[in-house]
């Protein structure tokens, strides 16, 4: 910062009230000192006409008398030949008057520098501008050392400590901290005065009462400013300095929780300059969506003023349904064109948009406006779908379903859908593939995608037969989406053979529109599909990984990535995989790999390290995301190696578990991969015949990849004909009596 000067002679540091630019200053004039005087001018009580004035009344000193025409005229005598530095301190309120003085200061004293501070630009020739943003925060991710070390975080800290000596970062009381900081922008005057109630309140009280900020913080030193003593004296200071329409278009911003763009400040606010709210530090540029359209954000506290001004002049609702009706037309007009070729610019539009999508539906849901809710919701029930149901679209569509007249089939299937991410139960399953039935019969066949990808998820838990009617496509990329669909239900039958062709019609109808999502499954699918019906190759599924991972769907190419590694030889499958490990961004990805690498290690022999990965990988599923498959599966190789190490009775023990009960009524390879298991303890407890049984009904249950171990081992003890006799009996089960015979031994 310092080495600016050795370039320019006037340094404007700017930033919102509050982000320490006095301190700063200070700091920056000890460090000039060597290069000669450093005089400090506070000019918070000083009035436009008076800031020559005061400038010569810190320079008195130096004042050697005599006549003047004028002061500007007396400072220009005094500071002509003088090697130093003027801090200009707060001008923003004098910003005509304090600029005009530091033009003809620097114009006719060639030696003199000056540094000011003020919350916008003086905008004079020469200027350099340092901004003083607000400190640095800790990531949403970030552990809790990383956290302790953020700035924010230390400041509140070293003000908690003076105020109350056993404070400590600790458990609990950093959680607090942390949203305090958040809460408060990062802006050391606030967090100054939040660390300050701490005399009276424990941290986890002024975090609870954040909302109701501008009472709570207050109580600041008494030699400060008067200003800097509260937050709302800081904040009305800024809002003072604005014109009429500057405040009416900050006020009306400031229902706008997430970041936006100029097109929707034009939409809610009304016309109005934004670029001077960001010269005066009230309003902030955010990162782009799009390179080409600039974002900004109101930091949290100004909102909350404006919000309070707002609602004085009666006009919190009134600009709110603005915000909804602006935030329904854009997910409207984006919903269709997420299944089209140009589908990335607006995921990430509305990925940008999420919370100002969420606050849209919130209003419409506490307004009752029935119509709007059930709009925004079925508008973005794909979005949804396409994110993997974040977990705040559960509770949006619960609540549009709340509202009185929103009974939408379309929003009660889209939330049922999302309801079986995050159950881990049979009973919880079953009541959301109820409603998801319930709502299929009521639904209008082929309006929506979510309605076939509803289906098909109910004909996963229940079987083809108990699926509802198939949609009747309109379109070309819903004729792709229904092939798709049937593709996977006949796939899942049994029929890998027959559903390869329905899979490529799919892809070659979804290449045709250039539409990624449904390229990537139909190809992973149709991988699947052609590995099983015996085709070594497969499909290039390194296109799907790619469609994927442009989508921001890096989960769903994990697992064709970890199958193409077991493929592969031992060693160079346990390379691949320690490398898509290193490279997996999310806990669910994570246990997939480690899934991966316990099955790899379970093959080999090497009991231990499958041991030790399949654990790893239970503690990497995600808590706050139903991942029964996942889950069952580990479970699965663990219990087998429990079996090989003489355990049979502990791998029983080991599945007594909600998530293998759940996924062994579904029509996945869960199933047979759970028969696998089962025979893994027969033959632990000698019992090599009834191990060959289920071998037997693991095919019959669509077979799983896992069986030549448990298989060879069988063999050996019953010889080639007992074991195809046996075996035989198994496949020969319908569906119903494998499961019963692999229930008998698992729970």
């Amino acid at each position: 910062m310092v080495d600016l000067f050795d370039r320019h002679r006037l340094v404007t540091l700017v930033g919102p009230g509050g982000a320490g630019k006095t301190r700063l200053a200070n700091t920056i004039g000890w460090q000039l000192t060597p290069s000669g005087g450093v005089w400090f001018v506070p000019l918070a009580p000083v009035g436009a006409d008076d800031v020559p004035r005061a400038v010569l009344d810190v320079l008195r000193a130096q004042d050697t008398g005599g006549p003047y025409k004028s002061v500007v005229d007396r400072l220009v005598e005094v500071l002509a030949a003088a090697d130093l530095t003027l801090v200009l301190d707060n001008c923003e309120h004098v910003i005509d008057a304090a600029a005009a003085l530091a033009a003809t200061l620097l114009a006719r004293c060639p030696r003199l520098r000056i540094l000011a501070t003020s919350r916008e630009p003086l905008r004079t020739d020469g200027e350099a501008l340092h901004p003083v943003p607000p400190l640095e925060l800790p990531d949403p991710d970030s552990t809790a050392e990383e956290a302790r070390a953020t700035a924010a975080v230390r400041l509140f800290h070293d003000r908690a400590a003076a105020v109350s000596p056993d404070f400590s970062l600790e458990a609990g009381a950093l959680t607090a901290v942390v949203e305090i900081c958040r809460r408060l922008d990062g802006l050391p005057l606030a967090i100054e005065l939040a660390a300050a109630r701490l005399r009276t309140l424990p941290v986890e009280a002024v975090a609870a009462r954040l909302d109701d900020r501008f009472r709570l913080l207050t109580g600041g030193s008494r030699t400060a400013l008067p200003r800097h003593r509260t937050l709302s004296a800081a904040v009305a200071w800024s809002w003072d300095l604005l014109n009429a329409e500057e405040r009416d278009l900050l006020e009306r911003l400031s229902v706008i929780p997430g970041t936006f763009t100029e097109d929707a400040a034009e939409a809610i606010g009304g016309p109005g300059d934004l670029a001077e709210l960001v010269d005066k530090s009230l309003l902030h540029p955010a990162e782009p969506s799009d390179p080409a359209e600039p974002r900004y954000r109101v930091l949290e506290t100004i909102r909350e003023y404006g919000l309070a001004r707002l609602a004085q002049r009666g006009e919190v609702e009134a600009v709110r349904r603005s915000h909804a009706a602006y935030y329904l037309d854009l997910a409207e007009t984006a919903d269709p064109h997420l299944r089209t070729s140009d589908q990335l610019p607006w995921l990430v539009r509305l990925s940008a948009e999420r919370d100002n999508l969420s606050a849209a539906i919130r209003w419409a849901a506490e307004s009752g406006d029935s119509e709007m809710a059930v709009r925004l919701g079925v508008a973005l029930s794909w979005f949804w779908f396409m994110r993997d149901h974040p977990p705040e679209s559960l509770d949006l569509l619960g609540r549009i379903l709340q509202v009185p007249g929103a009974d939408d089939p379309l929003v009660v299937a889209a939330h049922a859908l999302a309801t079986t991410e995050v159950v881990n139960r049979q009973e919880e399953a079953d009541a959301a593939f109820d409603r998801i039935r319930e709502a299929l019969s009521r639904a209008t066949p082929g309006v929506h995608p979510v309605l076939e990808m509803a289906r098909l998820a109910l004909a996963v838990s229940s079987g083809p037969d108990r699926a509802a009617p198939a949609a009747r496509p309109t379109d070309p990329w819903s004729r792709s989406l229904a092939l798709l669909v049937e593709g996977v239900l006949t796939m899942n039958d049994g029929r890998a053979a027959e559903a390869a062709p329905l899979l490529k019609r799919a892809m070659a109808g979804f290449e045709e529109l250039g539409e990624r999502w449904g390229m990537a499954t139909a190809l992973s699918t149709l991988n699947a599909a052609l590995l099983r019906s015996g085709d070594p190759q497969g499909a290039p599924v390194e296109r799907a990984t790619r469609y994927f991972r442009e989508l921001g769907m890096p989960e769903h190419s994990m697992e064709n990535e970890v199958a193409a590694a077991l493929r592969g030889d031992e060693d160079g499958g346990r390379r691949h995989l320690t490398h898509l490990l290193d490279q997996a961004g999310s806990a669910e990805s994570r246990a997939q790999v480690r899934l991966g690498l316990a099955r790899l290690e379970w093959r080999a022999g090497r009991l231990d390290a499958a041991r030790a990965h399949a654990l790893t990988g239970l503690a990497d599923t995600p808590p706050d995301r139903s991942t029964p498959h996942l889950v069952a599966l580990l479970l699965a190789v663990l219990a087998q190696v429990d079996a090989a190490e003489g355990r049979p009775d502990e791998a029983v023990r080991r599945l007594d578990h909600p998530a293998v009960r759940l996924t062994l009524t579904w029509h996945t390879p869960v199933a047979a991969a759970l028969a696998v298991a089962a025979a893994a303890i027969e033959l632990g407890r000698a019992q090599p015949r009834r191990a060959a049984r289920l071998l037997g009904a693991a095919t019959a249950l669509r077979g799983w990849d896992d069986m030549e171990t448990i298989t060879r081992q069988a063999v050996d003890a019953l010889g080639a004909a007992g074991f195809a006799s046996a075996h035989a009996a198994g496949a020969a089960l319908s569906r119903a009596e494998a499961l019963e015979l692999v229930s008998k031994v698992i729970t």
